[in-house]
């Protein structure tokens, strides 16, 4: 796993590749923004540290709430896609 971002390895810039993605983790909900402003870097910078470690920015959105017969509903459409 790297955490160090493509830049030179300066010490300042190692302790923050390593605070910034040890914070990714514990708050994974917190955007890439609020990171910049707290430790007072560039988005880019926080940016490219999260992707070389594999992680990737997203957020969950609740579409609708699944019912007891969407199962039904979605076999029934595979089915007509499929005559088709």
């Amino acid at each position: 796993m790297t955490i160090l971002a493509k830049t030179k390895s300066t010490k300042s810039n190692i302790t923050i590749s390593i605070n910034t993605f040890i914070d990714s983790i514990r708050n994974p909900h917190s955007s890439i923004r609020r990171s910049a402003q707290q430790h007072e870097i560039s988005k880019g910078f926080i940016g490219n540290i999260i992707k070389r470690n594999k992680f990737y920015p997203y957020k969950v959105k609740l579409v609708h709430e699944l019912i007891e017969d969407d199962l039904d509903r979605q076999i029934e459409f595979c089915d007509d896609e499929d005559d088709r």
